[in-house]
């Protein structure tokens, strides 16, 4: 399965063999800017202009349910953590907003600076307790501690980072940086 957003304000899900829509929930009234699944696929969790973020049940007793991240700007991105206890948002405004999933609190948010957007890709997970950002429009790589929000470690980098992607199982990651270079790193 793969799931898309639109900007028909719609959730889709996808069969990839045949290339048909298996599901789609039209559960917003402003433009949907992501959809993912959680690792069990259980749940889709989606974003909205809006500032609200959606969770989709796609089997079982547990009922839909939308939440409200106290936010001024548009939300823009989501990615699960690896265990599926934690959500990181982005917005508009650059900020990464952290959110217990169980407990649907806001944990912490990871400022940056103003009028810095985060674009689709520059923000992951590192199981289970870090979260790795790119610093915006300005160069260099953040890891930080999910449950402090301490920062563990800062990357320097040559340019703008525009996508990272970790490996989990051997602690490491990759950032590919606007001068189309990439740069490998280790999680603590």
């Amino acid at each position: 399965m793969l799931v898309s957003a639109g900007q028909d304000a719609t959730v889709i899900v996808w069969n990839v063999l045949n290339g048909k829509a298996m599901r789609k929930y039209r559960q917003y009234v402003k433009p949907v800017t992501s959809a993912v699944f959680d690792p069990h696929g259980q749940f889709i969790v989606s974003t909205s202009t809006d500032g609200y973020y959606r969770i989709t049940f796609l089997n079982g007793p547990k009922s839909n349910r939308m939440s409200y991240i106290v936010a001024r700007y548009r939300l823009m991105f989501v990615q699960i953590s690896p265990n599926g206890r934690y959500l990181l948002f982005s917005d508009h405004a650059g900020r990464l907003v952290l959110v217990d999933y169980e407990n649907e609190k806001q944990v912490r948010q990871f400022v940056r600076a103003k009028e810095e957007t985060v674009i689709p890709g520059e923000f992951a997970f590192a199981a289970p307790n870090y979260v790795v950002h790119g610093n915006g429009n300005s160069t260099g790589i953040t890891i930080a501690h999910c449950n402090t929000g301490d920062t563990v470690e800062k990357i320097q980098t040559d340019s703008p980072v525009l996508t990272i992607d970790i490996n989990n199982l051997h602690k490491v990651g990759v950032a590919g940086l606007q001068d189309e270079q990439l740069v490998f790193f280790r999680i603590p």
